[in-house]
């Protein structure tokens, strides 16, 4: 308002009755103290818009990131995401197991000619002989006797297969659990994806039940890379847990037990009872070694009066089946079987499974010597 304006809006105003000039004031008194308040809320949401910001972010990734980025299989956020040959991203282990649990015969392959007669090929046991032998490197068997893998795994009966005794044979193909089409198992590592998601879940993007799940995941990661660098520089005390890793394909690696024996027998030589019981097995075995006999059985006793109970459990299968150099004895299959079952070995890595085992023969082993009083 210029000055000219001012003064005659006074002199308008002087010309009005004292009465009118009250009215008008105590409507501008009234208009501004009414638009006031707007004024300070329209300030104060300029100032501090991070209610609405913080609602958009969330409910852009509820609807829509998340399930971009989720694996078509687990349903949840990818700690080490991979694409597959059919372009879509999937966590590491989850495509491996669709992989093991889905191959599809090809034209020509074992398991297409195994339904046109038995004499074509070794029919589907050739197949699925082949894939275990990528997998494992070679399947183990032994004659007459129970194996038991290096963690106390349920294996097969049958013969003793060295790493070279059969060749490893090509991957089949598979089936894309997103398209149903026929793919390799060729996986890249899909790192675009998970900055992706580190940088969404850090900035609060994704949150809750999904970003919960996959900081556990990552903290379970970072266990994993500290124990395999503690293992590398000469830790004793997760050697084995590593070796484990590498023999049975956990946290992501790839199945080695070349690998798996190598951590066993590093923790073996620094008597570990763990590293001892498992060397032991692959040597007797000739799991991921050459096989050595009287070093694994050497192995084994000693891992045994450490008080290992795998390796205890291990003696007492060879006692009770019987091995290329120990007959068969019930007696002492009883007593390893006892030791096992009660749960007394101070050093206890044996499954829950193969506890329920030992328990389970060991009734049947005392029934039958009570039958035949």
């Amino acid at each position: 308002m210029t000055q000219s304006e001012s003064v005659a809006v006074e002199q308008s105003n002087s010309n009005m009755p004292s009465s009118d000039l009250a009215k008008t004031e105590n409507m501008e008194s009234n208009s501004t103290s009414n638009k006031r308040p707007r004024d300070e809320d329209a300030g104060a949401d300029a100032v501090d818009p991070s209610k609405h910001t913080k609602r958009a972010k969330h409910h852009v990734g509820g609807d829509f990131v998340v399930k971009e980025l989720l694996c078509p299989i687990t349903r949840e956020l990818p700690i080490d995401p991979v694409t597959a040959e059919d372009g879509c991203t999937y966590e590491r282990a989850a495509i491996k197991k669709h992989f093991w649990e889905n191959p599809v015969a090809e034209p020509g392959s074992p398991i297409a000619g195994a339904g046109a007669g038995a004499g074509r090929g070794g029919g589907i046991y050739e197949y699925w002989r082949g894939v275990l032998d990528y997998v494992l490197g070679s399947f183990s068997f032994r004659l007459g006797g129970f194996s038991v893998g290096v963690g106390g795994e349920r294996l097969q009966r049958g013969r003793v297969a060295g790493e070279t005794d059969v060749p490893k044979r090509k991957l089949p193909k598979v089936r894309s659990p997103m398209t149903n089409a026929l793919m390799g198992q060729t996986l890249l590592p899909a790192i675009h994806v998970r900055n992706t998601i580190r940088h969404l879940i850090e900035n609060d993007v994704i949150h809750g039940d999904y970003a919960d799940a996959w900081r556990k995941g990552m903290e379970t990661k970072q266990m994993v890379e500290d124990y395999v660098k503690r293992a590398n520089e000469g830790d004793v005390s997760v050697m084995w847990e590593v070796g484990q890793w590498h023999f049975h394909g956990r946290h992501g690696f790839d199945v080695d037990k070349k690998v798996g024996f190598e951590y066993f027998k590093k923790a073996a030589d620094a008597n570990d009872a763990k590293g001892m019981a498992s060397a032991g097995s692959c040597l007797v075995e000739g799991w991921g070694t050459d096989r050595n006999v009287c070093e694994g059985f050497m192995l084994s006793g000693l891992a045994a009066g450490l008080g290992s109970d795998l390796a205890i459990w291990n003696l007492a299968c060879w006692y009770h089946f019987g091995h290329v150099t120990v007959n068969m004895n019930k007696e002492k299959a009883m007593y390893y079987y006892g030791k096992v079952a009660d749960g007394s070995c101070p050093v206890q890595h044996l499954n829950d499974y193969l506890k329920s085992a030992a328990k389970t023969r060991l009734a049947k082993l005392q029934t039958r010597r009570l039958s035949m009083a």
